[in-house]
């Protein structure tokens, strides 16, 4: 699922990846030990790792003032 997510958004870090599984997982009702984040939706997570936008980040070596 992981590969799903990163194929989406190329920018995100694998801790971005777990976080958006994590979070678009559903609640199966059970307790944390039994079901862990719940069932992984495979389509809510890639969607939302499309619409991650990520802040650009450049170095601008000798920026002229």
């Amino acid at each position: 699922m992981a590969a799903l997510v990163l194929a989406a958004n190329s920018d995100l870090s694998n801790a971005d990846a777990r976080s958006i599984l994590q979070q678009t997982a559903e609640n199966l009702g059970l307790k944390q030990e039994h079901q862990g984040y719940g069932l992984v939706m495979a389509d809510l997570a890639v969607q939302a790792a499309s619409k991650v936008f990520l802040p650009i980040r450049t170095q601008i070596p000798n920026p002229i003032l």
